[in-house]
């Protein structure tokens, strides 16, 4: 079936963003992966989101110049992920 306009120009936006997205080098320091990254790390060490949020929020958090905005952030992720996690047996 044939695209129409709309998604014609949606999808050309998009291509557009994505091209926009991969050619602009990442310049926050919080970004820096020369030593690897983080979603390489999690993936290796099989982490879920949870796990992966927590440890991504501290690892940041003196990076960012938002230290204890950051540590809250992460408070409230694990008490998610306590509550959510209540009736598992992990």
């Amino acid at each position: 079936m044939p695209k129409n306009r709309v998604q014609k120009q949606t999808a050309h936006a998009g291509e557009l963003l994505w091209a926009v997205l991969i050619s602009k080098p990442m310049e926050d320091e919080h970004y820096n992966n020369e030593n690897g990254s983080l979603y390489l790390f999690a993936e290796n060490q099989n982490l879920n989101a949870y796990e992966f949020d927590i440890i991504k929020r501290i690892v940041r958090c003196r990076k960012k110049g938002q230290f204890v905005s950051d540590l809250h952030k992460t408070k409230r992720v694990i008490e998610i992920y306590l509550k959510e996690q209540k009736n598992k047996n992990i």
